[in-house]
């Protein structure tokens, strides 16, 4: 059995945006990434639901249900235009 691996964040000195960036890069993401390999694109689309309406619950839990729609409305259009950005770039041929 391979070793665990240890996730290092550190509160102190890391922006809060920085260490939420940290948070999913570091302990979620391997996760998700090793579950997309035993999924359809259907059902990883599904996952993705799953796994963001749960951080947004916990939003609304912890910030409150005005607060959690003003950080997704802003962060709307920067996924928008990164997810079209990353489908043309896949467009173009090699």
């Amino acid at each position: 059995m391979s070793q665990p691996h240890i996730v290092k964040l550190d509160l102190d000195s890391t922006a809060p945006i920085q260490f939420g960036e940290q948070v999913c890069s570091q302990m979620a993401m391997p996760i998700l990434a090793h579950a997309e390999h035993h999924y359809t694109p259907q059902q990883r689309a599904q996952m993705w639901a799953g796994f963001m309406a749960a951080a947004a619950g916990a939003m609304v839990a912890t910030l409150g249900a005005e607060t959690v729609a003003t950080v997704l409305d802003a962060i709307r259009p920067a996924a928008l235009e990164a997810a079209g950005q990353l489908d043309a770039a896949r467009a173009k041929p090699h």
